[in-house]
């Protein structure tokens, strides 16, 4: 499920079967919504972390989950 399928250029990630892949292949990445809820999901891989923000609204994890995603982007090996 974490083998790079698909390379969306728009975003610099791979696609595996179900997941987003950071370009790194150190992340793997998973999100979605519905009528009330909203969630995105990190998992680093090597530290076998993960990182979880979610919402009880359609909109509610997005603002959060952008802050979290710039974080991660700053401590990414370049």
């Amino acid at each position: 499920m974490t083998t790079p399928l698909h390379l969306d250029p728009r975003e610099d990630l791979h696609y595996g079967m179900g997941f987003y892949l950071d370009r790194t292949g150190g992340t793997a990445i998973l999100e979605g919504y519905d009528a009330g809820t909203s969630f995105m999901t990190w998992h680093l891989i090597e530290a076998e972390t993960t990182i979880t923000v979610a919402s009880n609204t359609s909109e509610g994890a997005w603002q959060v989950a952008q802050a979290v995603s710039a974080e991660l982007d700053k401590r990414a090996p370049a």
